[in-house]
C-alpha cells in the first residue's frame, strides 16, 4: 500500500495508480477511502484505458459495499452505455440493483425490475473475451442469481430453469471458485 501511494503522490493525475490504491483500501474494508479514490480515479478516466471496465465495476462493487447507492446510480447510468457488451458490468448492477432494493424496500422497489433485466443481460452477451472479467459473468453467475429470483418469488418453473445447471457446468464452476 505504501508504494501505491507513493505512486500517487509521485503521479497524481494517472487514474491506475488511484485504481490499483482503491483496490487495496477496499480489500482491507476501508470502504469511504476506497470511494474517495476511486471516484479520483473516475474522474481522470479517459474511457480508452485497458482496466477502465474494471475500475467501473470494482467502483460500482464500492458503492456497494459502502451503502453510496446515490454514487452507484450515477455510475450505472453514465456507464452503461460504453459497457453494453461487458457482462460483468450487467453481473455487477444486477447485485447493486438487489441491495438498494432490500435497502429500502417501500423507497426502492421500483428498481427491482432492473435486477432481472441485469442478471438476462448478462446471459445474452454470454461470456467474452472482449474485457477481463470473472468467468462465469455471462452463464453461470448470473443464472443462479435468476434462480434465486424466481424462487423468492414463487415462479418454481422459472426458477428450475435457472438453476438446473448440467452437472459439468457445475462442477467447472466449482473448480474455477477453487482456483480463485
Amino acid at each position: 500500500m505504501a508504494l501505491l501511494q507513493q505512486a500517487v503522490e509521485e503521479h497524481p493525475e494517472d487514474p491506475y495508480f488511484k485504481f490499483q490504491l482503491a483496490k487495496e483500501y477496499r480489500l482491507i474494508g476501508e470502504y469511504d477511502k476506497a470511494d474517495e479514490i476511486f471516484t479520483q480515479c473516475y474522474n481522470l478516466l479517459q474511457g480508452d484505458e485497458a482496466f477502465y471496465p474494471l475500475a467501473i465495476v470494482d467502483f460500482l462493487y464500492n458503492t456497494l459495499a459502502s451503502k453510496n447507492f446515490e454514487a452507484g446510480l450515477k455510475i450505472i447510468e453514465q456507464e452503461e452505455r460504453y459497457l453494453y457488451e461487458y457482462p460483468d458490468f450487467y453481473l455487477a448492477c444486477g447485485h447493486f440493483y438487489r441491495e438498494l432494493v432490500y435497502s429500502d424496500i417501500e423507497k426502492n422497489m421500483n428498481y427491482y425490475p432492473l435486477i432481472e433485466r441485469c442478471f438476462q443481460a448478462c446471459l445474452e452477451i454470454g461470456e467474452t473475451d472482449r474485457y477481463d472479467g470473472v468467468r462465469g459473468a455471462g452463464s453461470t453467475l448470473p443464472a443462479y442469481e435468476l434462480g434465486v429470483i424466481y424462487e423468492t418469488t414463487g415462479d418454481m418453473v422459472k426458477a428450475k430453469e435457472h438453476t438446473s445447471l448440467p452437472q459439468t457446468v457445475v462442477i467447472n464452476w466449482l473448480r474455477i471458485g477453487l482456483q480463485s
